[in-house]
């Protein structure tokens, strides 16, 4: 399986390709930072007012982040990330170069993924929205208990799940993909099954 280090780096087009997608997806998430940020609260099992006194951060403040009227600077990022949550996260919707690997790693251990690159790829591309979807549909009570939400853990959790439906699919992709279904619509068949186990181990307080 090659690597996703050596996948982005393969020649000038695909490095291009794969910047210009990792751009347009952040310039979209950059606009939910404020979604994130309140999930993120309410996962910890604090209010946004408790949230704001915690950290040091005004609370009028901290509302105009959440509804979008403003971005937090270099000061609050720093207040936050001390806090123990992911700000890469939090900015753009995806995981940090190292978490990247990790889930590159999860996915590569599929036996249908790690013979297509292209899928493990957009698989990545996709999982913020399984992640956000997770994140808003779960109920407070799940999130009870858990003081310092690790999205980190959502992240692994959904591509070792990702993996293993993929090769649950194994036998029905491969012959789609035979018949010339596009990558997309292979992710896509996995994604949503991916999306429903999440939910259900979340649900059931085995996530994180």
């Amino acid at each position: 399986m090659v690597s996703a280090g050596c996948r982005v780096k393969s020649g000038f087009h695909n490095e291009y390709k794969y910047t210009e997608l990792r751009v347009m997806q952040y310039e979209y998430e950059e606009l939910r930072v404020g979604d994130r940020l309140r999930e993120i609260i309410r996962g910890r099992g604090e209010t946004i007012k408790g949230f704001a006194d915690n950290l040091g951060i005004p609370y009028r403040s901290l509302q105009d982040y959440i509804a979008g009227k403003s971005k937090p600077g270099f000061d609050q990022l720093l207040k936050i990330a001390n806090s123990g949550i992911d700000v890469g996260y939090l900015l753009t919707g995806r995981p940090t170069i190292h978490q990247f690997y990790k889930l590159d790693s999860h996915l590569s251990g599929s036996k249908l993924l790690s013979s297509d690159g292209d899928l493990v790829e957009l698989i990545i591309y996709h999982l913020p929205g399984v992640i956000d979807k997770a994140m808003k549909e779960v109920p407070d009570s799940a999130f009870l208990g858990h003081l310092s939400w690790p999205v980190v853990a959502l992240w692994e959790s959904a591509a070792i799940i990702a993996a293993k439906v993929a090769d649950e699919l194994s036998d029905s992709i491969m012959e789609l993909r035979a018949q010339g279904v596009s990558a997309h619509s292979a992710v896509q068949m996995i994604l949503e099954a991916t999306q429903l186990q999440l939910l259900k181990k979340v649900r059931a307080g085995e996530v994180p």
